[in-house]
C-alpha cells in the first residue's frame, strides 16, 4: 500500500545572496505511511533564486520503507512563494582599552 502524500503550501525567504533551499519536510510534514513507519520525502526542485520570485509549483514524492511511492503537487493557487524578508544587519565589536598607571 502506497504512503499518503499531503502537500502544504509554504512561504520561503531568499537569503542575502538571493538563494533559498526547500526542505521537503516543509511541504510534506503531514505525509505518512499506513503502517506508521518512517517515510522519505523528496521534491522535484529544491533550489530557488531571485529569478523564481512568485508562485512556483513543486512536486513532493513520499516513499515508504518498502519502496511504495505517492506524489502530490503543492497546493494552488499559493504554491510556493518567495519574498525578500526584511532584516536588520547587526554588528558586534570588541573594544580593548589599555590603562597606564603612573
Amino acid at each position: 500500500i502506497a504512503p499518503t502524500a499531503v502537500c502544504e503550501d509554504a512561504t520561503l525567504y531568499l537569503d542575502d545572496r538571493g538563494l533559498v533551499n526547500l526542505d521537503p519536510s516543509i511541504i510534506g510534514i503531514f505525509s505518512s505511511d499506513n503502517c506508521g513507519n518512517d517515510v522519505t520525502l523528496s521534491v522535484d526542485r529544491n533550489r530557488f533564486t531571485c529569478s523564481d520570485l512568485g508562485a512556483q509549483p513543486v512536486t513532493l514524492t513520499v516513499e515508504d520503507e518498502d519502496g511504495n511511492q505517492a506524489t502530490c503537487l503543492s497546493p494552488e493557487p499559493s504554491q510556493i512563494r518567495f519574498h525578500h524578508r526584511p532584516f536588520v544587519k547587526m554588528y558586534s565589536c570588541t573594544l580593548m582599552v589599555t590603562v597606564r598607571l603612573s
